[in-house]
């Protein structure tokens, strides 16, 4: 049978296929050499001939990641405002990287997210080294720190030095904020921090016995207690602290039958005093446990913060009245709110926050009455949304087909002046007590969102595309844990770039 020849497009699919199940399925390179998947591929399509896993090392694999640079270049090239966030990371190797991703808004008003590089580290994560990189890496994209940018990063004191020499606004991830404020309260709490080491150590030994926990299993089902295996907390793990103390408040019975019976973990068994303090803590911290969930979650916008801080102090505030005496979960309640409230000290950043949730329709009718935001965070909203810009992107052109800077700054100004009309009619558009259903109301919301997308200029996409969180480049480490194997943990660097940018940005190119 006549093989395929190289330089015709059947060949090159079949190539670009393999390259694509290597990418995506972070699959070892040598596995097209192994005689298993070329009997595969020959079953397959006997024509076939598949290259070696150097042709795929050192001409596939880049030519593939050049073309989704090229298309990521071209996507991000005209771009008036972005975010960005950035973190660091150690491979099984102990190999430092740090990645970069980029967060904007399309010319369809659609939130986009992108990997720009994972990058290998190996000097001193300071402030100089971070905004070396961060430069570098914007660079190679023709993207530059004098547009307007807003960095995410964790709360290292390197982050924030590097966002302050580059006069950039900087805001800490609010999941590391919120999973910082709940071990710092509970580190203060002796009673606590006693109860969490006594619960971490009791559940380590059904961890690592076998025979122990076949023992839990049958008095578990022999009381009628649910089954599913005890938790270990992990320390990187944002909630597993409160879903080991979960799991174990509901099996504590069991663990203290089949350790009763035991000399070796009697000493193990908690006292009432810590089983009742349990029990108080599990429904004080679950409100947290969701909102730590929720800051895990993908495209968390800077509108998200101020209904979740908000949330977060009704929590916090909630029955505190009704403690005659201060209680060991009120004193963590405050401990939590006092750690999240130091955090947002910035003015700019909390006016930033102010003024995208201002613009995101999700909280409209969660938000205060206009008449009642301080004027200083109104003031902020004109001076955001009113910063003239030579670029306007497609789809979103002024109404009376007007298309200058100028024009969409004067009537945006009217439209605000507009949204804080106290005249009956205008402002229920914007603020309402109900949400009125009705044909006309919906018209009036139509109405109202054309006006807002189409006045706004692009200074208004940093408030749209700013990041609450660092989750991305969290996520971006999750696939290079996958690709930097034990079996692969001699990658070059940048093989390991290139595999990881692939995999996170997926068919951007439209051929994955």
């Amino acid at each position: 049978m006549i093989p395929f020849d190289k330089n015709k497009d059947e060949h090159k699919e079949l190539v670009r296929a393999v390259t694509n199940f290597i990418v995506s399925g972070a699959v070892s390179i040598y596995t097209v050499d192994k005689p298993s998947f070329r009997n595969m591929l020959a079953a397959l399509e006997p024509r076939f001939q598949c290259p070696s896993r150097k042709f795929f090392s050192n001409t596939a694999i880049p030519a593939l990641y050049n073309s989704m640079k090229s298309e990521l270049v071209s996507q991000v090239n005209n771009l008036s405002a972005f975010s960005i966030t950035t973190d660091g990371w150690s491979s099984i190797a102990g190999d430092p990287y740090m990645s970069l991703s980029i967060h904007f808004i399309d010319s369809e008003w659609l939130l986009q997210t992108r990997c720009l590089a994972t990058m290998y580290l190996p000097k001193a994560h300071t402030a100089e080294t971070i905004c070396d990189f961060i430069r570098e890496v914007l660079l190679e994209y023709d993207l530059y720190l004098e547009q307007k940018v807003f960095i995410t990063t964790d709360s290292a004191t390197n982050n924030g030095k590097a966002c302050k020499d580059m006069d950039v606004n900087r805001l800490s991830c609010f999941g590391h904020i919120l999973h910082n404020a709940l071990n710092t309260a509970m580190e203060k709490s002796k009673d606590i921090t006693a109860l969490v080491k006594a619960v971490r150590k009791t559940v380590s030994v059904f961890s690592y016995s076998h025979g122990t926990r076949k023992k839990l299993t049958k008095v578990k089902k022999d009381m009628g207690i649910d089954e599913k295996a005890l938790i270990q907390d992990v320390s990187t793990r944002r909630g597993s602290k409160f879903k080991m103390r979960q799991r174990f408040y509901v099996q504590y019975r069991a663990v203290n039958e089949v350790f009763v019976n035991s000399r070796k973990h009697r000493d193990l068994i908690l006292s009432q005093s810590q089983i009742d303090l349990l029990g108080e803590l599990i429904p004080c911290l679950e409100p947290f446990s969701v909102l730590t969930d929720l800051s895990g979650d993908q495209n968390v916008t800077l509108s998200s913060i101020a209904p979740t801080l908000k949330r977060i102090q009704n929590i916090c505030k909630a029955n505190e009245d009704d403690d005659r005496t201060e209680s060991e979960t009120t004193k963590l309640k405050k401990a939590v709110w006092s750690y999240i409230c130091s955090k947002f000290k910035d003015k700019n950043i909390n006016l930033h926050i102010a003024a995208a949730l201002f613009l995101n329709r999700r909280y409209v009718y969660r938000s205060p009455q206009i008449e009642e935001w301080p004027t200083e965070v109104k003031n902020f909203i004109c001076s955001s949304v009113s910063v003239e810009s030579e670029c306007e992107p497609s789809g979103a052109s002024t109404s009376h087909g007007q298309t200058s800077s100028q024009s969409s700054t004067n009537e945006f100004h009217s439209l605000v002046d507009f949204l804080i009309d106290d005249e009956e009619g205008k402002r229920d558009i914007v603020y309402g007590d109900e949400v009125d259903t009705s044909q006309s109301r919906i018209s009036k919301e139509i109405d109202f969102l054309q006006a807002i997308y189409q006045k706004i200029t692009n200074a208004t996409d940093i408030l749209s595309c700013g990041c609450a969180t660092s989750v991305t480049s969290e996520r971006i480490f999750s696939l290079a844990d996958h690709i930097v194997s034990k079996k692969r943990s001699c990658l070059k660097p940048e093989m390991v770039n290139m595999l990881t940018s692939l995999a996170f940005n997926g068919n951007i190119n439209g051929k994955q």
